[in-house]
């Protein structure tokens, strides 16, 4: 049966967003009732009996057991799952008071730490934790990215290495020495730690997007189709989240890096642009909308602007469209609903030419 558990925290430290607004004036009834019922409310898929007692310098906590189904210790994980570090912290801190020496506690302790930005004791408390189990290589990942974040390059760098030599089939050891040697400059190196992460873990969006943006430095073609393709993949992986979004902005980048690569204009841009004044020439604003709109949902996954033999179709016009014509479409549309509007491509130049063009064409007899 599990042990009764007791932890204090002083009331000035506790955070108050974690409270109603209406409750977070220290010293009134109203929040010390929210600190109870917030402390009630945490500890209640334990199924003890929890007393919480608030006073104006502290607030003191214990959790008696009553046919628990979740340990402290579950419990205190499945806050770290959800981001809740704040509130994981001193449940793991009162933890490691009945066990201090338990590796898993400090591992998880200083993992938390750390994502908070408290440098020294997330240093003090996974070095404690390498130290108790050796073996437990995550300890040393979560060490090396706690001291690359207080500035400890050389000291992150070797550990990372000495990650990959005990365990060499962990993918975030790979994935992370990539990454910290990528920032060094070591590319070939960090390249072939970013092609292991990814073979480890190839539906991790993370380490997927790090591999191709090490592709992507190279001056390689090959390589270079190769991180598209990657790009592709972790959109496909993570759609809807900061690293789907990470690989669209990094295809569309390099699509207008590559656009430009001639200084002046691209006149198959100019005549695209020309096409699309032409098709919206005799509809109104809302049918300009769900044209752009179709075509900005297309380009959501990324299209081939440099490509004109990779063909697209819309659903709000008849035949096919090369990647540059969707864009196209996509620039002009968005200029007709609001001029100056950002698409994330620049075609200014080409969509100002066009307009001249357009503008002769309607002038003439």
């Amino acid at each position: 049966m599990e042990q009764p558990l007791e932890f204090t925290i002083a009331t000035r430290d506790f955070d108050l967003h974690l409270l109603p607004e209406s409750n977070r004036d220290p010293g009134t009834e109203e929040f010390g009732q929210a600190v109870v019922a917030h402390f009630e409310a945490q500890f209640a898929p334990m199924l003890g009996r929890t007393i919480v007692i608030v006073d104006a310098e502290q607030i003191r906590v214990s959790w008696v057991p009553g046919g628990a189904t979740t340990s402290p210790m579950a419990f205190a994980l499945s806050l770290l799952r959800a981001g809740q570090f704040d509130e994981a912290v001193p449940l793991l801190g009162m933890l490691l008071s009945s066990h201090p020496d338990d590796a898993l506690i400090l591992y998880n302790l200083g993992v938390a730490e750390s994502e908070l930005g408290d440098h020294a004791p997330a240093l003090h408390h996974l070095s404690r934790a390498v130290e108790n189990d050796p073996t437990n290589v995550d300890a040393l990942i979560a060490l090396a990215l706690a001291q690359q974040r207080d500035g400890q390059e050389e000291a992150a760098t070797g550990n990372l290495a000495r990650a990959v030599v005990r365990d060499p089939e962990n993918g975030n050891a790979h994935r992370n020495f990539g990454a910290i040697l990528g920032n060094q400059g070591r590319l070939n190196d960090a390249l072939s730690h970013f092609r292991e992460a990814a073979r480890l873990l190839p539906d991790d969006p993370k380490s997927v997007l790090g591999l191709a943006h090490a592709l992507r430095q190279s001056e390689d073609e090959a390589k270079i189709r190769e991180a598209d393709q990657l790009y592709r993949r972790v959109i496909e992986l993570d759609s809807d989240g900061q690293f789907g979004e990470l690989a669209r902005t990094a295809r569309r980048e390099y699509a207008e890096r590559r656009f430009r690569h001639v200084p002046g204009l691209r006149m198959d841009a100019v005549m695209y642009c020309l096409s699309a004044l032409e098709r919206y020439a005799d509809k109104d604003n809302q049918q300009v909308q769900g044209i752009a709109f179709e075509a900005a949902l297309l380009g959501q996954n990324g299209f081939s602007v440099n490509d004109p033999s990779s063909q697209y179709t819309l659903r709000s016009l008849p035949g096919t469209f090369s990647g540059l014509g969707i864009l196209s479409l996509m620039y002009v549309g968005f200029q007709r609903i609001k001029i100056g509007t950002d698409i994330g491509f620049d075609l200014s130049q080409e969509y100002a030419a066009a307009q001249q063009l357009f503008s002769g064409e309607k002038s003439a007899p």
